[in-house]
């Protein structure tokens, strides 16, 4: 291995774990810990792939096009702290190119990174889920079970029309040699979205897919469900976990507590949208823009000291994302090294 692999790393190893902790202890990834590492891992690169691995720099250059793309879409969407976004940009940056995963003679896998990153999030959730369902922490009773069946089919159906053609699409314009891992993370990006996105599940948004599905199979003479028949399988188990971790998402805390960074939950702001006390936070859609202000948080605190005001309030939970991308990262190594080893 080369000296410049081995520094960066060493590089990658330190600025995810300290990443990490700074996330749990902190909630925020800091700037001050990834300007020096991005300055010198900027020069290494200078180095690595302008005098010894000239061969791999394309490759290299379209892995992190691929990955900004997705953190720019993630970050986009509110689902991504800038911390988050500047971290995952950084660890591609100094991952070395020459031990990128080749998957079905593609080189192109760093992206992969960001699936293991997912799917460790997810565990995380659902265990953290888990542990408030056996510890009766959380509302998960035969009541909310039926309540929410319904919730379940319709948003199982909807997230299946979009699969169907995303499915479709995908087989058609890779020639019908498309890659497993691509429909799977199709499918995790979809199970997402319908849940996250009101507008997915807008009748008329549902009842454009499903002409969409039925235009394209009858035109290109394709069975829908015969595509992969296993992804359908996994998105209901998807939705199912994000169901399962909805139960668990929020916390009380005292008010006097609220600090800067916090969400509040939505029948928080609905209570607190009822004060007149000025600089409070509209009401929130629980996503990372509704991230409090010192300002706002100030008034939060105001307000719970006020008449009207309430001794606690909900907020989301603090989700550590910079783990799971250092964690993505680390994986993705150690299965490079094994396959090589093998």
């Amino acid at each position: 291995m080369h000296i410049c692999e081995i520094i960066l790393i060493l590089l990658l190893t330190y600025t995810g774990v300290y990443a990490s902790f700074t996330d749990i202890r902190y909630g925020i990834v800091k700037n001050i810990e990834l300007i020096p590492v991005a300055a010198i891992g900027t020069a290494i690169d200078i180095i690595y792939y302008g005098v010894y691995v000239r061969d791999v720099t394309l490759d290299f250059i379209i892995n992190m096009l691929l990955v900004l793309a997705v953190l720019i879409f993630l970050y986009s969407t509110h689902s991504f702290a800038g911390g988050d976004l500047k971290l995952g940009i950084v660890m591609s940056m100094i991952y070395p190119a020459r031990l990128y995963i080749v998957y079905r003679h593609s080189i192109y896998t760093l992206i992969f990174a960001l699936g293991f990153a997912f799917i460790y999030g997810y565990i995380w959730l659902v265990g953290d889920s888990a542990i408030a369902f056996f510890r009766k922490k959380n509302k998960t009773k035969s009541t909310y079970a039926k309540q929410y069946l319904i919730r379940f089919v319709i948003m199982y159906f909807t997230a299946s029309m979009y699969v169907m053609l995303m499915s479709m699409l995908l087989t058609i314009f890779s020639d019908g040699k498309i890659h497993d891992w691509i429909l799977w993370l199709a499918c995790l990006c979809v199970a997402w979205l319908v849940r996250r996105e009101k507008l997915l599940r807008k009748w008329y948004m549902i009842l454009m897919v499903m002409v969409c599905d039925i235009i394209v199979a009858i035109t290109w003479k394709i069975i829908p469900f015969s595509i992969s028949p296993g992804t359908y399988l996994f998105t209901g188990a998807l939705i199912l976990c994000q169901m399962f971790i909805s139960t668990n998402l929020y916390e009380d805390i005292r008010t006097e507590d609220v600090a800067a960074g916090m969400i509040l939950s939505t029948a928080s702001t609905v209570s607190i949208s009822q004060s007149r006390i000025s600089g409070l936070p509209g009401i929130s859609s629980e996503s990372l823009k509704n991230r409090l202000t010192e300002d706002e948080a100030a008034s939060v605190r105001k307000w719970g000291k006020s008449e009207k005001g309430k001794g606690s309030v909900a907020i989301v939970k603090k989700i550590p994302f910079a783990l799971f991308i250092a964690l993505g990262y680390f994986t993705y190594l150690i299965v490079w090294v094994l396959l090589n080893e093998i």
